[in-house]
């Protein structure tokens, strides 16, 4: 029997065609739709099966629903068992350009997974003798559909990655959904990683806790080099249009930052070797008060910020100012000592920040730039002491010259990523990137 034979164009009754469920979940300009058929008609008839169950064009039969059709024309397919009724209702899907990209992403790759249980899996190798099978590939629904293969790879991988983590159905796009997707495969791994490690002796270094009651059980005179980046006090934690970036959120209020700062800089003071250093990271509009809480405690705080060049590009400014490419931070002492090198560039530190993809931290610090701290102001063998945890990327670095790194963290999540990267730099130092 021919296919035409098994295909005849028919009017139907609206109110009998049965809809049922359906890979389509979003209708989109169904006004424009609608008016269409209403000026030329229904240009693409309906498919549906003997049983006036619908096939293809839910979409339209919407629309002419809307309009108040009670008959509408359709191709009445006597072929099709239910495989194949879905096989036409996906071929159809993933051709349409006012899908999702969650929808087009699903309806291929659960057409490859049909196409596959139609056709068998594709065999490896050439067939053997008397076999002319091949099966079915992801090549096979690729060329099917006009895309590459890694596009149909990539959409396999990120349907079966949907049900693990719904909420990548958010991104705005699948590029974004990729990143996201790799973002959190880090962070998973990362957590892996971290209770194999709470145990070893580099993550013990990793302390989980407020540096305030961290810093109590210091002794005196503990440490030689103080690499602090705290919470900026402008809310940039906590502030809803950063929820968006998919890290974890941190207390960023003024009032409370700076009264921990006012208890915290007297107790780095302390922990400080005589003769030692400390670089202290801060918002460039709360410059002044920082000043003013470093004074009361160091022997020597350069008035004049040192400077963290980002490079090109930023966070957006004010309406009217150009984008923020650059962090400050003070330079301080207990007693007096010179650092161990005169750089050329002086006191502005040009390196890129950590791409937002690489980022496990909203403030993370590239390596490049803790590296050079460290080796300004410090020795192998010295202890370096980061009283606010983040990323890790002070006691990596530290780790990474020879030195011993203390870190302190009271983000339970933040506190396991870092363990998770100590954890990897002890099995792989090689791997780890200055960014």
């Amino acid at each position: 029997m021919s296919l035409s034979s098994q295909m005849k164009v028919m009017m139907v009754e609206v109110s009998k065609i049965q809809v049922g469920e359906r890979q389509r979940k979003s209708f989109q300009k169904m006004e424009e739709l609608a008016q269409s058929i209403q000026d030329h008609g229904l240009l693409q008839p309906l498919v549906v099966t003997e049983e006036l169950k619908l096939v293809a064009g839910e979409r339209r039969l919407r629309a002419c629903k809307s309009l108040g059709l009670k008959k509408v024309p359709a191709v009445l397919r006597e072929d099709l068992d239910e495989i194949r009724q879905k096989e036409l209702e996906l071929e159809e899907n993933t051709q349409r350009e006012d899908l999702s990209w969650v929808e087009v992403t699903l309806a291929r790759a659960e057409l490859h997974k049909l196409k596959v249980s139609i056709y068998g899996p594709a065999k490896q190798g050439a067939p053997a003798a008397g076999e002319t099978e091949q099966g079915w590939s992801l090549e096979d629904t690729a060329v099917s559909l006009g895309i590459s293969k890694a596009q149909m790879s990539m959409d396999v991988t990120l349907a079966e990655k949907l049900e693990y983590f719904p909420d990548l159905a958010n991104a705005s796009s699948k590029r974004e959904a990729v990143k996201k997707l790799n973002r959190k495969e880090r962070e998973a791994l990362s957590h892996l990683l971290a209770t194999r490690a709470q145990k070893t002796l580099l993550a013990k270094n990793v302390i989980h806790g407020d540096c305030l009651s961290v810093m109590k059980e210091m002794s005196d005179e503990s440490v030689h080099l103080i690499i602090a980046d705290p919470p900026f006090g402008v809310n940039l934690g906590t502030d809803p249009k950063h929820q968006s970036w998919g890290k974890e959120p941190y207390p960023d209020d003024f009032g409370m930052v700076f009264e921990m700062l006012e208890a915290a800089i007297p107790e780095f003071y302390r922990i400080l070797v005589m003769n030692s250093h400390a670089y202290i990271f801060f918002a460039s509009k709360l410059q002044e008060p920082m000043l003013q809480l470093l004074l009361k405690s160091f022997d020597y705080v350069d008035r004049v910020p040192y400077i963290w060049n980002k490079g090109t590009g930023g966070a957006p400014g004010y309406q009217y100012s150009q984008p923020y490419a650059y962090e400050p931070f003070f330079f301080c002492m207990k007693g007096e000592r010179k650092p161990f090198q005169v750089r050329g560039e002086g006191n502005v530190f040009t390196c890129k920040r950590v791409p937002p993809d690489r980022k496990i931290h909203i403030a993370e610090k590239p390596q490049g730039l803790i590296l050079q701290l460290i080796t300004l102001s410090s020795l192998p063998g010295d202890v370096v002491f980061d009283p606010f945890g983040g990323s890790g990327s002070t006691i990596v670095a530290a780790i990474r010259l020879s030195r011993s790194g203390i870190t302190c963290e009271k983000i339970e999540a933040n506190y396991l990523n870092i363990v998770g990267r100590v954890s990897a730099l002890e099995v792989a130092p090689e791997e780890e990137e200055d960014e």
